[in-house]
């Protein structure tokens, strides 16, 4: 599936790009995005980057975060390991992802969604679930 794309403030242009280079932000629940600061803001675009595109028989908006990825992720946002962890406690305290098991997390599909748009109700109803059984066994 592709997408198109294209105004710059300098031109208006057409470039082919993948689907699963999108993520689609719900403007209904953009109030969680508002009460991030920077850093936590920054945290999650670049969650955004990392999280795999949703199919029908996959796993969806979810994000492996291994030593490698934080290593990376210090550098681009210059700080260190036990801050990354620290932004991604106060991104699951305030639902914009879930602990799945260690080291995996999931982008909350209410607020974000990378997949098609006829599957995201599916995964929301899922993601309810699966989040309440969850929070009882990573509290």
């Amino acid at each position: 599936e592709e997408i198109i794309t294209g105004v710059t403030k300098e031109t208006t242009y057409v470039k082919n790009v993948k689907a699963d280079e999108f993520i689609m932000v719900y403007l209904d629940d953009l109030s969680a995005m508002m009460k991030l600061n920077e850093a936590q803001l920054k945290l999650t675009m670049l969650l955004w980057k990392k999280c795999s595109y949703a199919s029908e028989n996959e796993e969806w908006n979810r994000i492996c975060i291994y030593d490698t990825v934080k290593q990376q992720w210090m550098q681009e946002l210059g700080c260190s390991k036990p801050y990354i962890d620290k932004l991604l406690k106060a991104l699951r305290d305030k639902d914009i992802i879930t602990k799945v098991c260690t080291n995996v997390y999931d982008l909350n599909p209410r607020y974000f969604f990378k997949g098609p748009t006829k599957i995201r109700e599916a995964v929301i109803k899922t993601s309810i679930k699966y989040n309440i059984e969850a929070n009882e066994d990573f509290e």
